[in-house]
Formats: structure tokens, sequence, C-alpha cells
């Protein structure tokens, strides 16, 4: 799994590329997408801003282009399509560049790497993938690597919108576990004081 940055897909010449590069820097402003319920990488703090990892990159894509920076927050399964159909210039997230994704989107390449993971609460008695059955729901979000993966496995399991859907709904018992990337998950967990 790797954030990345991401442009809406480009089927014509150079050219096109180079009036819709234009067409911002006239504006002034780009404006970059994120899901913002994605700590650290983005998140939305006490101000009402949306701060994080993400946020940063794009500032300083921005910036370097001599443009203003406008953060638009969306959910993370429609976030392609509201890049596709202008409502935003860039996708500045935690996105993985799989074949599908590359066919419509122009990836400018990955900027971190993290690892898919599993994560159960301390008493479930799960400690392997191997013990994940048909009596085991695993927790995703839509639209992520993850759920394709897990639906790939054949696993049992229930969508959810972002992060913290998934933590909650462990928390509370509705999954059996859920899986997600390792950065995110360990430190939104820690924040909750869950182990």
């Amino acid at each position: 799994v790797a954030g990345s940055l991401a442009l809406a897909g480009i089927t014509v010449a150079a050219p096109a590329v180079a009036e819709e590069l234009d067409a911002i820097k006239e504006k002034g402003v780009i404006r970059i997408a994120m899901s913002g319920a994605y700590p650290p990488f983005n998140f939305v703090n006490d101000q009402n801003e949306v701060v994080g990892f993400d946020p940063a990159i794009g500032t300083e894509i921005a910036e370097r282009m001599g443009l203003e920076t406008e953060i638009v927050t969306t959910a993370w399964d429609g976030i392609i399509a509201g890049l596709l159909t202008n409502r935003y210039d860039a996708i500045v997230g935690s996105m993985s560049i799989t074949a599908e994704r590359d066919e419509v989107l122009d990836f400018v390449g990955p900027y971190y790497t993290t690892k898919r993971a599993i994560f159960t609460l301390p008493d479930s008695g799960i400690t392997s993938v191997s013990q994940i059955d048909d009596d085991v729901t695993l927790g995703v979000t839509l639209g992520e690597t993850h759920e394709e993966w897990a639906r790939e496995q054949g696993y049992n399991i229930r969508t959810y919108r972002g992060l913290p859907e998934l933590i909650l709904e462990l928390q509370n018992g509705r999954v059996d576990a859920i899986v997600n990337d390792s950065i995110a998950a360990i430190l939104a967990m820690g924040e909750r004081e869950i182990e």
C-alpha cells in the first residue's frame, strides 16, 4: 500500500495535460481531495482544519507551482469519481496504485509505503490470518484495496466509510477484525487505547 498523488487520467495527447495545468495556474488555486478521516495522514483538527501528512504534501506541491491550496474532503468510495468529474484537481491520499486505477488516473507516484494488517481485540482468540474462517467477520473500508483483497480471499466482510467507523465497529463487537494500513490503524487504535 502506498500513498500517492493522482490526477485525472487523460487519454488524449500531452497538449490536453498542458491546457489543464494552464487552467489551474490561471485560477491560482489547486483543489486537492482527501477523506479528512485518516489520521495521521489527513484529518480534521479541533479548529476544523484538515491537517496531517497529506495536506502538507499537497500544500508543498502547490507552493512549488506558485499556487494556493484548497483542501476538499470527500468520502473515499467516491473520491475517484469526484476527480473524474472535476470536483477537484488532484487527490493526495493513501491510494494504492492498481492496474484498474492506473487506467483512469495519472499517478505521480508513491510518497510512502505501509503494509496491510489485520487487527482484532485482545480477547478475540484470533492470532493468525489462518484462523479467519466463515465465522469471522472482517470490517473493511469501501473502495479500498483491502476490500478487494478480502473479497478475493472469500472472507465474510462488512464495508464501512472509513477507519473511525472500522474501529468503532470492532470495539462494539459488530466485526471480529478489521483490515487496514498498519500505520494509520496502529495510531488510531493507540489514541483509543485499544491493544
